[in-house]
């Protein structure tokens, strides 16, 4: 979702001690495209596209044509619970189809394979921030999803006193199962959560997720509205 900064998180348990309800049915989640895919973080495939943008001192790029587009190399570095260091490298720039014509342009050498691909993310400038422009960021994740809509049964608006609204999720069997043992077997690397072909929340799994829930959290209830919306969930 645009503007959204969300975390994904364990909710089961949250759930279960606070009684809420089941939630919206999403009767339209399968008219919805949404779906959870592995980051493929500290990949062969973005290390060379890294070297091809190249970074300056000042941490722009030194490729003419990413100069030329104010595109740039972002690298974000944290290290597993097994304390194994991971390096993601993104492309950021200031709009979706600049970084898409880029990629495009990269040539033969550098074409996407055909098992990955490189999905979105818009981010909306912090509050504090001393930039107050917005841009957007690259993922370079598996084609093959994880989940698809088809895993999604129920969605649910939570308010809190003092935190931002959330957006409960809630799996089908088939579909908890699924992200159980794909966020076991992610532990350490991050998952991305798209929504209508944009990245809503990329996270480092720190712990496998299980009872068959996740949570979204919403900057304000109108975002959590939005995103049931999108998701084919009624409010």
């Amino acid at each position: 979702m645009r503007n959204l900064a969300c975390v994904l998180l364990v909710a089961a348990a949250s759930l279960a001690a606070c009684g809420h309800s089941p939630g919206s049915r999403c009767a339209g989640a399968r008219d919805a495209h949404m779906s959870l895919v592995r980051v493929d973080d500290s990949s062969e495939y973005m290390q060379r596209v890294y070297e091809h943008v190249g970074m300056a001192a000042d941490g722009a790029a030194t490729d003419p044509a990413a100069i030329a587009a104010g595109i740039r190399i972002d690298i974000d570095m944290w290290r597993t619970p097994h304390d194994a260091s991971v390096t993601d490298y993104r492309l950021v720039g200031p709009h979706r189809a600049t970084l898409e014509t880029y990629v495009a342009g990269l040539g033969p050498a550098l074409q996407v394979p055909a098992d990955h691909r490189i999905v979105y993310e818009h981010v909306a400038p912090r509050a504090d921030g001393k930039d107050p422009r917005d841009y957007w960021r690259s993922f370079y994740v598996d084609a093959a999803p994880i989940l698809d809509q088809t895993a999604l049964a129920t969605a649910e608006v939570v308010a809190h006193d003092s935190q931002p609204p959330t957006v409960q999720l809630g799996f089908t069997r088939a579909g908890g199962q699924a992200f159980e043992a794909a966020t076991a077997k992610a532990v350490g690397h991050k998952v991305a959560f798209v929504v209508d072909g944009e990245v809503d929340v990329a996270p480092v799994i720190n712990t496998p997720i299980r009872g068959g829930k996740a949570e979204v959290t919403t900057p304000t209830k109108l975002d959590a509205e939005l995103l049931m919306k999108r998701l084919g969930c009624t409010t």
